[in-house]
């Protein structure tokens, strides 16, 4: 498996809901205090994002806004227009627009909204991503990204079942959109990835390099084993100093810290769903002792391996 395939399926999406927006100028929505993760297609027409942190994004019909982690935003049909808070819109189900891991609606759920004038249409997608592994992924992403048409081939595909999805209401939907809604979001992401828009150092960056990407996709495959620069570097091809150079500059860490950092992730995620002791767990990621083990936890995450089982057990 590739690198970029590896973290692509670190994310376990849990659930997915699909709506159907019916815009007409002038309209606007608040969205506030939203947590799961949502995209926004633009099936006809368009609209403007106004960020909390003062962006302003423009986008026309074909592209998408993702926002991997959820957050506060306006989606205007023009700078400036006014705006309805998201819950208060005139939702086709009593139910809120939250995402309800429980609900498995039999067709998209469908909005109308707006003052009659110039249409604008919306696939709209809210995703909840499983904050194991899946976390790791999110945390390089930035809060909104915009992916014009010409970048998401995979999804232009996609383009004819979108409608099909918007449309369907006979028995089996929820079994059909679920996983096509899962789909969209991963590719979605991959597309992102794979743009090259001049990342900050980290994953995605380590990920354009062969070298590196050799390196970081060793210790992903068996972070158990007891690795050491030299080690990594025979794996990249480099001499010890220039691989090490180079892992630094555009990963922004060591290649251990690095290690370390995805240690910790997976014992995370093995304290939260399993019933392994400390002392398995240290030993399943790599530590030959459970000390060092705590000690790198507690730095990392902030408690002790205990404490945040217990924490998550609470």
């Amino acid at each position: 498996m590739d690198l970029l395939s590896h973290f692509l399926s670190m994310l376990k999406i849990e659930s997915t809901s699909i709506s159907c927006w019916h815009l007409s100028e002038p309209w606007g929505v608040a969205v506030r205090n939203y947590q799961p993760g949502f995209a926004f297609i633009v099936t006809e027409g368009g609209f403007v994002v106004e960020t909390a942190l003062g962006q302003t994004l423009h986008l026309a019909k074909g592209d998408t806004l993702l926002a991997p982690r959820g957050g506060d935003c306006r989606l205007v049909s023009h700078a400036g227009a006014a705006t309805t808070d998201l819950y208060d819109l005139n939702w086709s189900e009593s139910r809120s627009p939250r995402l309800d891991r429980s609900a498995q609606p039999g067709s998209a759920i469908s909005v109308a909204h707006g003052g009659g004038g110039a249409a604008c249409r919306l696939l709209g997608l809210a995703f909840s991503i499983h904050s194991g592994q899946g976390g790791f992924v999110l945390a390089a992403l930035p809060d909104f990204i915009v992916l014009r048409e010409a970048d998401n081939s995979i999804l232009n595909l996609m383009r004819p079942t979108i409608e099909a999805l918007l449309a369907d209401d006979q028995p089996g939907y929820y079994a059909v959109a679920r996983p096509m809604a899962e789909l969209i979001v991963v590719g979605l992401l991959r597309s992102y990835i794979l743009s090259d828009k001049g990342f900050s150092p980290g994953w995605m960056k380590g990920l354009q390099d062969p070298y590196v990407c050799k390196a970081m996709l060793a210790i992903h495959e068996a972070p158990q084993r007891q690795w050491s620069v030299p080690l990594l570097a025979a794996v990249a091809n480099l001499s010890r100093s220039t691989f090490a150079a180079r892992f630094n500059r555009l990963v922004g860490q060591s290649p251990i810290d690095y290690l370390g950092t995805w240690r910790v992730t997976l014992a995370a995620e093995m304290l939260r769903d399993g019933k392994a002791s400390v002392v398995q767990i240290a030993a399943a990621v790599g530590y030959q002792s459970d000390r060092v083990f705590r000690q790198a936890f507690r730095e990392r995450m902030g408690v002790s391996p205990r404490e945040y089982r217990n924490q998550h057990l609470a």
